[in-house]
């Protein structure tokens, strides 16, 4: 189980790391912002959907029928999203990030 949590966790972190890397190198400065409101905006109704949800799940069918729709949605997830993603850095912008002092 805690090995399963692990793992769930560095995925969740991957995500979070890689839409926002793939956000920055895609657009400009004032896009991005823009893009990023988008994001936070699901991130933050996503969890205020997903009990209501739920409870519709709960009361329609048995409780075993969360996890099958859990299930649906990752591999949706996977089949609209499993395909490779290009690299979204351009070499001026890799030159850019480089020539920075950090």
């Amino acid at each position: 189980m805690l090995t399963g949590r692990a793992i769930q966790a560095f995925g969740g972190a991957a995500v979070t790391v890689c839409v926002s890397a793939l956000v920055r190198d895609a657009f400009s400065a004032e896009d991005f912002v823009k893009a990023m409101s988008y994001i936070m905006l699901v991130m933050s109704v996503a969890p205020l959907i997903a009990p209501i949800l739920g409870g519709v799940i709960l009361i329609t069918f048995d409780w075993h029928y969360i996890f099958i729709f859990l299930a649906l949605i990752a591999c949706i997830a996977l089949v609209l999203f499993g395909k490779n993603i290009p690299e979204t850095l351009t070499e001026e912008k890799e030159k850019a990030y480089l020539s920075k002092d950090l």
